[in-house]
């Protein structure tokens, strides 16, 4: 189960690199469909094909992000298997039927219409089916690899198919049900996210459920349906609008920037461009030598997506995945943080939407252009570098300080993303590395002080009894200046040859010093 686990982690990185390409897409088309914005309507009249390429383009990527995710779940948990991959795709696409067929049942004629003209609404849902489907269809068609198939083999796979596609179609049934039900308790509960204690409460919430889909649902709902709200065009247009990002673009374009909705989603400026890159920082600095380069180089990619396309859930994902203290703790401060803005938009403006997700190029055309008294983006500047340097004091405090499983801090998570223990790849030469840091290597490798009973050196070696030997990682203690390591019941024998007492010394102050 948890080395399934472990390759979920991994393959969802790949869809994940889908939804900011989408992003920016449909922010491209977006803007260009903004005449007030772009200072000419050419692009909503001869040139508008060009506008609505982007923009479709865009809601094309994020809508089908959820059959790319299952058929990448598929195909990595079954071992390549085609088979999942024909069973995930037909699964998948029922759970859209029957999400299709029951919705005009189930739901309002409003709302069943604004899901319709809008499929923005619905990708979030089919991103989480999309994963739920793809590992459950893997499960039952993860077939051992033989050389030559027999009868029963083949009789074998038959079977399992069978019960995938019978099992799938149950799972693909109840999942399209439970969506529908779900826009509805999210319609109902949209009232407990107004006031102070709805904005403490929505930034808490949008934080803990955003790797599940949930936020993004909720979010697309607000932003993109009458869930949002409506706003009157005044005449001679008269005509209503609904959800945030229609009524704010509208109130650009006839109502001279008099802006009504737009503070909820002002948050994700600050997260996306100062807080995300600053946790990503603090966890680079905290981070295992060893891993630091390929970390670094991770970490630094999703903040630079995080920055400019305002797309942090890979960075939100990393905590969700390797450390959930500190990713409820994100959660906790995006609540703060998101009722701070709130008692603040009691005295000074701050509306301002989010299109691509809100990184610099949602802050340029959407905060700048219309305006910094209109929409108050001077103010989520000034907020966003106070939070970003609380934010990274507080991580890097909580993780030295409690000796937290983050990114690049744990060898599992090294392997799972394929970084190497040996050769030039590990991003760091240890026979250069001073040897005060080759001891803490060698400590972290041996499962830390608390993992150490007693240690004794002979000429040549170390000779350390241990709580638990299934943490003992051979590699790093050898890349680290070892000529062997062998584990004996309890019981650990490191060879030094000739410095032997000066790693004894080091490795002795090192824990002192720790105590």
């Amino acid at each position: 189960m948890r080395s399934i686990f472990r390759n979920i982690k991994t393959l969802l990185f790949f869809p994940l690199a889908v939804i900011p390409v989408g992003m920016l897409f449909y922010g491209i088309g977006t803007i260009l469909m903004t005449p007030s914005i772009m200072g000419t309507m050419v692009f909503t009249t001869e040139h508008i094909y060009i506008a609505r390429i982007f923009r479709d383009l865009g809601l094309l990527l994020q809508s089908q992000l959820g059959l790319l995710a299952a058929i990448t779940i598929s195909l990595g948990l079954s071992r390549k298997s085609i088979i999942s991959v024909i069973i995930t795709v037909f699964i998948y696409f029922m759970m859209q039927i029957v999400f299709n067929t029951l919705s005009p049942i189930i739901l309002s004629k409003e709302m069943y219409q604004e899901i319709v003209n809008l499929p923005l609404t619905v990708y979030p849902f089919q991103l989480a089916g999309g994963v739920i489907i793809g590992a459950v269809v893997a499960r039952f068609t993860l077939f051992s690899e033989v050389k030559e198939l027999n009868k029963a083999e083949i009789m074998k796979r038959i079977r399992s198919g069978m019960i995938a596609i019978i099992i799938g179609s149950i799972l693909a049934i109840t999942l399209a049900i439970i969506w529908i039900y779900l826009v509805q308790l999210l319609i109902l509960t949209k009232n407990f996210f107004t006031g102070y204690l709805g904005a403490l409460l929505y930034g808490f919430l949008s934080a803990l459920l955003k790797p599940f889909g949930l936020t993004m649902l909720f979010d697309t709902l607000r932003n993109y349906t009458f869930v949002g709200g409506v706003w009157p065009i005044p005449a001679p247009i008269n005509a209503n609008v609904y959800g945030y990002e229609a009524i704010w673009l509208a109130q650009l374009q006839y109502g001279s920037a008099n802006f009504t909705v737009g503070t909820a989603t002002a948050v994700n400026y600050i997260n996306a461009i100062f807080v995300a890159p600053a946790i990503a920082l603090a966890i680079i600095k905290t981070s295992f030598v060893e891993y630091r380069k390929n970390v670094r180089l991770i970490l630094m990619t999703f903040s630079i997506i995080a920055i400019i396309i305002g797309f942090t859930l890979p960075i939100e994902l990393s905590l969700f995945l390797t450390s959930p203290f500190l990713f409820l703790i994100n959660a906790m401060m995006n609540g703060l943080l998101s009722f701070i803005i709130h008692v603040l938009s009691q005295v000074v403006t701050i509306k301002l939407i989010t299109v691509t997700g809100g990184g610099l190029i949602d802050l340029i055309f959407y905060g700048i252009m219309p305006g910094v008294e209109n929409t108050g983006a001077w103010l989520l500047i000034v907020i966003g570098m106070i939070s970003s340097v609380v934010n990274y004091y507080l991580y890097y405090f909580l993780i030295k300080h409690f000796s937290l499983k983050t990114f690049g801090r744990s060898k599992d998570e090294a392997d799972m993303l394929g970084f190497s223990l040996n050769g030039s790849s590990s991003g760091e030469q240890v026979g250069n590395i001073a040897i005060e840091t080759k001891i803490e290597h060698l400590l972290r490798a041996l499962g830390g002080e608390e993992n150490i009973i007693s240690i004794n050196a002979s000429m040549y070696r170390l000779h350390i009894d241990v709580k638990n030997t299934e943490v003992i990682d051979q590699l790093v203690i050898k890349r680290n200046g070892a000529a062997g390591v062998f584990i004996v019941q309890k019981s650990v024998q490191i060879i030094y040859g000739a410095i032997t007492s000066e790693y004894y010394e080091k490795l002795m102050e090192l824990i002192e010093s720790k105590k």
